[in-house]
């Protein structure tokens, strides 16, 4: 699956006009996208920049002459982040709430030991 995710971040001298993926929502259905808006200013909702930042940048891999929005528009993929890692997303689009984080493989998962908590 791939994602879309537009962050909606304000600066002095900008104030973001957010799409929401409404001008091309029907394709990325098609292309089986998923698209999400995130306000990193919102009470409850965090953004891990440092990941965004630090994580190889495909964009140019994929579009040679996009050179002026690399700072702005990333293309990531988990193939890039090693063999032990995943993204991983859960989203539920009834609440509107979106958790995705970097995990453990399958493998790595399997392989390692669990404390369990005793229930009570």
């Amino acid at each position: 699956m791939s994602i879309l995710c537009e962050i909606v971040a304000m600066r002095e001298d900008l104030v973001p006009d957010v799409s929401l993926g409404t001008h091309f929502f029907d394709g990325l259905v098609e292309a089986d996208i998923l698209y999400l808006a995130l306000f990193p200013g919102r009470e409850g909702n965090q953004l891990n920049h440092a990941f965004f930042q630090e994580a190889p940048n495909k964009l140019l891999g994929l579009l040679p002459d996009a050179g002026a929005q690399a700072e702005v528009l990333r293309v990531i993929d988990a193939a890039d982040l090693g063999q032990d890692r995943l993204i991983k997303l859960n989203a539920n689009n009834l609440n509107q709430k979106v958790v995705c984080y970097v995990g453990e493989s399958a493998e790595e998962r399997i392989a390692a030991p669990r404390r369990r908590t005793p229930r009570r």
